[in-house]
């Protein structure tokens, strides 16, 4: 059974009531320049180099943000906030190939938009950022799998494994293709997709 929706929680330099003005204003330029930063340099690009471009020093950086991570996740978590919205919409779905495909596509399209999430979201659901996110994902794409398998739509030796496969591949894309990204996204999942099928 799959748990209730979870969403990010931001712990990372999280605004308290009494965080000075000057200290508030470092933040919200950090996580600005981080953006356009991870945005145009991928999610490898220096925790420096986003200092530099807020106009902030990197201790001053660290102090808000102790890790990368904790940067990437506030950067971020709106979007893997939708991600898991889109998990639990498709989980509510009879036709479980269908939402299945459906969940893979907005996935894919939010990682043709911006090659720093491109990545983040592979680091999230394969490695150990936020378990609890990354577990009710899979735990929902298992489910997905499962249904749509006993409806006779998913070849046999599919798991979450090959979901994995499609988002890595579509990263790859995402970070190789220097025009027509969405073009491509759309197609490499296209045809990832269609191998899926029983």
């Amino acid at each position: 059974m799959v748990e209730d929706s979870v969403s990010v929680t931001r712990t990372a330099g999280a605004q308290s009531p009494r965080m000075r003005a000057d200290a508030q204003h470092n933040r919200d330029r950090a996580i600005e320049a981080a953006r356009v930063v991870f945005a145009e340099l991928g999610a490898e690009a220096s925790m420096s180099e986003v200092a530099r471009r807020a106009g902030i020093g990197v201790a001053t950086l660290f102090r808000r943000f102790p890790t990368k991570n904790d940067l990437l996740l506030e950067v971020f978590a709106d979007d893997i906030d939708g991600c898991v919205r889109a998990m639990d919409e498709a989980l509510a779905e009879k036709d479980s190939w269908r939402a299945l495909q459906k969940l893979l596509r907005d996935v894919c399209t939010r990682q043709a938009s911006d090659r720093a999430l491109a990545s983040v979201l592979i680091e999230l659901l394969a490695g150990d950022m936020m378990v609890d996110i990354s577990a009710h994902i899979e735990e929902g794409c298992a489910e997905l799998i499962k249904r749509a398998k006993a409806q006779g739509q998913l070849r046999p030796d599919l798991d979450y494994s090959d979901v994995l496969l499609v988002l890595m591949a579509n990263a790859g894309v995402v970070k190789m293709t220097t025009k027509s990204v969405a073009t491509a996204s759309k197609r490499i999942v296209d045809l990832l997709l269609m191998s899926f099928e029983a």
